[in-house]
């Protein structure tokens, strides 16, 4: 009886776990909501800053072509990156390609964070 218990807890444990680690993706629309500015931008820099554990932390500047919603008067501006890891659920960027952010600004200046893990939009030629 306690084995079977065990076993019941153990599944439940690994679905919890399992439903937990999804990144559930949004629509545009949704995406558009959450985010205060959707901006236009090039990727100029990208510096690794940290790893802790498996994820690495980058500090990505980006030179601002065109503000789709919201405003932001930087002409460029740091979007910290975590790739890998159990929360790295973020893109790697390219220098030099132009993308479509969705962000939210941050206390520090010229910091903005995305609305929701990957929510960047890459060019496609």
């Amino acid at each position: 009886m306690k084995k079977i218990l065990l076993l019941i807890i153990l599944g439940l444990s690994f679905q919890i776990i399992s439903y937990a680690s999804k990144i559930h993706p949004l629509d545009f629309t949704k995406l558009n909501q959450i985010s205060s500015i959707v901006v236009v931008g090039e990727v100029i820099d990208i510096k690794k800053i940290d790893e802790i554990d498996s994820a690495s932390i980058f500090d990505v500047t980006i030179e601002k072509l065109s503000i789709i919603k919201g405003s932001m008067i930087e002409d460029r501006f740091v979007l910290p990156m975590h790739i890998g890891g159990l929360k790295g659920f973020d893109v790697m960027l390219q220098k030099n390609k132009k993308y479509v952010f969705f962000v939210n600004p941050e206390k520090r200046r010229n910091y903005f964070r995305l609305a929701y893990p990957g929510a960047v939009a890459k060019f496609e030629k």
